[in-house]
């Protein structure tokens, strides 16, 4: 009988642990998503200004309108290629992050909720 309550009590304990442990992973990862999305605003917004004073520069070389396309799309396609980097590296830093600790040593009789 007292084998029984003790299961029951660290069943509790466990099932706690782990709810607790989701709710901190909820709350990491939508503080991340936050700060993804203000850094992606922010990028955005200074890629319209580029864009904006690209263009004026270009009005005033007078180059043809096909030239213009051109050197846009180039740039459209480099800031693509950086951004997409950046997010790359992010990614790959939470990712080891997450390795890391959900494979640290812990004792044989506890869990770790990856």
């Amino acid at each position: 009988m007292r084998v029984s309550v003790q299961m029951e009590a660290d069943k509790k304990d466990i099932d706690y642990r782990f709810r607790q442990g989701i709710l901190e992973v909820q709350q990491r990862v939508g503080y991340k998503n936050h700060i993804l999305e203000k850094k992606l605003s922010l990028i955005h917004n200074d890629l319209e200004t580029k864009e904006t004073q690209l263009g004026e520069v270009l009005a005033s070389a007078k180059l043809d309108p096909s030239s213009m396309h051109t050197v846009t799309h180039r740039m459209e396609v480099k800031n693509a290629s950086i951004c997409l980097s950046l997010l790359t590296s992010s990614l790959e830093q939470t990712s080891l992050r997450r390795h890391f600790r959900c494979h640290r040593t812990v004792p044989s009789d506890k869990f770790v909720v990856c």
